[in-house]
């Protein structure tokens, strides 16, 4: 009797796993999308429309963009968490939604790191202190010497509370023990704007935000916020050049990722196509031209540089007790 209920068992559990390694060893069969949580023209955008015709000529199937913009890219987020884990819904993903919206906002509900899995690291985009005309320092030193002369004299803008240009500014707070007020802004533009008009002194911005301005010497750039100093800007130093400021790493990440639970074979075959676009002369040439820093890293990498990150990021979030507002 009990042989009679065991074998049918056996036989059920290996019938429902059998589909699952037929269909893992077929991928892919159809489209694949790959979601971006952010409107057309911007950075993350530009990096999906890069990748993704090389990944479908790699893949033999087409991938297709797709933005689902809101929440600052949390609702393209919590659509690929939300999707199937079969390899057909991808996501181009940042610092922003995948390891800092659930530390700023109560409304975000899922855990990106636990819900998501890397299938590898596109590259960086440092954060640049610049300064407007007006502000009479020229080197990140002497800069800090007058913050700490003046406190609350003068101020920086950011993209917005929670933004990874908010952390970088508050971060660089921390670590010289200064005080700057914050201004957020609703994204980049008008801050620039306010800058070059001398409304606001400093600013935080991305790289390829603040690119044009600096190569044009309207704004002055005091440093990066990673370690290296940015191709693109090669004649700025990094933050962490200046004495006392050796901590500070920080950065925008770029990445692909996937549903967690997402079959390890198709995970597999993803990462490692996407690997060798990355690794690609011309692909990194168009990525550094756009403003991004090249760390192509493969998943348990660049998992782990996720982390280290993420770890940065929380951080200053309770130190400085950021919230979205």
């Amino acid at each position: 009797m009990l042989r009679n209920i065991l074998v049918p068992l056996v036989a059920l559990s290996v019938a429902s796993l059998m589909p699952l390694a037929v269909y893992s060893q077929g991928f892919p069969t159809r489209p694949i999308t790959l979601v971006v949580g952010y409107t057309p023209g911007g950075s993350v955008d530009l990096a999906a429309r890069s990748i993704a015709p090389e990944l479908s000529r790699r893949l033999g199937q087409p991938v297709t963009v797709e933005n689902v913009a809101g929440a600052g890219g949390q609702l393209g987020t919590q659509k690929v968490i939300n999707a199937n884990p079969d390899g057909y819904t991808l996501l181009l993903g940042t610092s922003a939604e995948v390891a800092v919206a659930r530390h700023v906002s109560a409304a975000v509900k899922y855990d990106a790191l636990r819900d998501l899995a890397c299938l590898g690291l596109i590259g960086t985009q440092p954060i640049v202190l610049v300064g407007n005309a007006q502000v009479p320092y020229n080197t990140t030193a002497e800069l800090i010497a007058g913050l700490k002369s003046k406190p609350g004299k003068l101020s920086y803008g950011s993209a917005g509370n929670g933004s990874l240009p908010h952390l970088a500014g508050e971060l660089l707070k921390q670590e010289t023990q200064t005080f700057v007020v914050h201004i957020p802004y609703r994204g980049a533009v008008p801050m620039i704007a306010d800058l070059l008009g001398n409304q606001i002194d400093l600013g935080m911005l991305l790289l390829s935000s603040a690119l044009p301005q600096v190569k044009a010497g309207k704004l002055k750039a005091y440093g990066v916020s990673e370690p290296r100093r940015a191709p693109q800007l090669p004649n700025v130093p990094s933050l962490s050049e200046t004495k006392g400021l050796g901590a500070i790493d920080l950065a925008v990440f770029f990445g692909v990722f996937a549903p967690a639970k997402t079959p390890a074979p198709i995970r597999d075959r993803v990462a490692s196509e996407l690997a060798s676009i990355l690794k690609a002369p011309e692909f990194q040439t168009r990525m550094t031209d756009a403003g991004f820093t090249m760390r192509a890293l493969e998943p348990e990498a660049a998992t782990k540089y996720i982390e280290a990150q993420a770890a940065t990021y929380l951080r200053v979030v309770k130190a400085s007790k950021i919230t979205e507002q």
